[in-house]
């Protein structure tokens, strides 16, 4: 199962249903995180929670801060 959908997985069962949005791509070791969110907090908690997956050494964290 390809990473990025294990990550989009992840955002769809967590308690913030703004992150269910968040579009997950992952390429060669690097998750690349898009969409729009409306705070920095929750731009945060996205990467927090994809943090422990293991193949996932860095996060592009490219959300944007609607506020």
């Amino acid at each position: 199962i390809d990473v990025g959908e294990i990550a989009q997985q992840r955002l769809r069962a967590c308690p913030y249903a703004i992150l269910r949005s968040v579009n997950c791509r992952y390429h060669e070791g690097v998750l690349i995180l898009h969409g729009e969110v409306p705070t920095f907090y929750m731009k945060q908690i996205a990467q927090t929670i994809l943090r422990s997956l293991e193949q996932v050494q860095q996060i592009d964290n490219r959300l944007v801060v609607s506020s």
